[in-house]
């Protein structure tokens, strides 16, 4: 299927954000399809019922940058058909990196969306996967999920269509001081019959504290060779700790994108198995014959 128009907000006097995000999409060959839509500021940098944080203006403007986003695709498209799943849109926010096989997910994940959906969240962060479950016209592909509002949190990426878009507008397309204390841009994701594709899609740069515990640095990480791409890695010596190295792994495992060892006993099974059922991270767990002394394997 052919992907539809990719709507990017973009923070606009950030043009490093830009850059890289163009990068992104030339390394998918999604460029000429993307559209970059520029936030909406406030003249007077006040918001209806603001607190000392300034906590509901930089959601209130964030929501606004998604409805002006929408506001555009139905602009766009107001004399297209829309009697395919190709009518909709994405929306996608300027700070995330995407999945190394996007085009190829999106597709596989689109043709498995039953007729009538009106959102399919693609980028955010979870909690847990508790009150989800598989979804889709064959649930047994396993691309896509159920929401659950109180775990999905922070959309950066979705997929929407045009008849929805319409319903969001209608509704949020406001002044800002008149938009409501507590409506987030997660409210447009939320919706009934709204689904989830699995894995994400896209994933916001820090990759977040939920991103990290459920999905592979890995997996996003390609079209970011050669860009500014942040890692950690945890290295140990282990010497007789079979016992405990599977609990030591499982501690860091969601603040860790690779890991590698120096050990020579029953720990180096114990730690590749705990890599192996981990969706976080993978094994880098370099195993030495034998003991040696702290400094050999430092040098290692």
């Amino acid at each position: 299927m052919d992907l539809p128009t990719i709507y990017c907000i973009v923070d606009a006097p950030n043009v490093a954000r830009r850059a890289r995000m163009q990068a992104r999409f030339a390394f998918h060959g999604l460029n000429e399809i993307v559209r970059f839509v520029e936030p909406c500021v406030p003249v007077d940098g006040r918001v209806n019922g603001i607190g000392d944080d300034g906590s509901h203006a930089a959601e209130a403007i964030r929501m606004q940058s998604h409805v002006a986003a929408l506001r555009t695709f139905l602009d766009d498209s107001a004399f297209d058909d829309d009697s395919s799943l190709s009518a909709g849109a994405i929306v996608i926010e300027d700070d995330v990196v995407l999945h190394n096989r996007f085009v190829g997910r999106f597709a596989e994940t689109m043709c498995n969306v039953p007729p009538g959906t009106p959102t399919v969240a693609l980028g955010y962060s979870v909690t847990d996967w508790a009150g989800f479950s598989w979804s889709g016209v064959d649930s047994t592909c396993e691309n896509l999920t159920t929401t659950n509002p109180r775990a999905l949190r922070f959309p950066c990426a979705y997929w929407i269509s045009r008849q929805e878009a319409a319903r969001v507008v209608a509704r949020l397309d406001r002044p800002l001081v008149e938009m409501p204390v507590g409506v987030t841009s997660a409210a447009i994701v939320h919706t009934r019959h709204a689904l989830v594709a699995y894995p994400a899609l896209a994933l916001t740069e820090d990759f977040g504290r939920h991103g990290k515990r459920w999905f592979a640095h890995a997996d996003y990480s390609v079209a970011e060779r050669g860009a500014r791409t942040t890692t950690i890695a945890l290295c140990m010596i282990v010497k007789n700790e079979a016992l405990v190295i599977e609990r030591c792994l499982q501690s860091v495992r969601h603040l860790i994108d690779s890991w590698s060892s120096a050990t020579p006993d029953q720990a180096t099974k114990r730690s590749t198995r705990s890599s192996e059922t981990s969706a976080t991270f993978r094994a880098g767990c370099t195993v030495r014959p034998g003991w040696m002394s702290v400094t050999t394997a430092a040098s290692c």
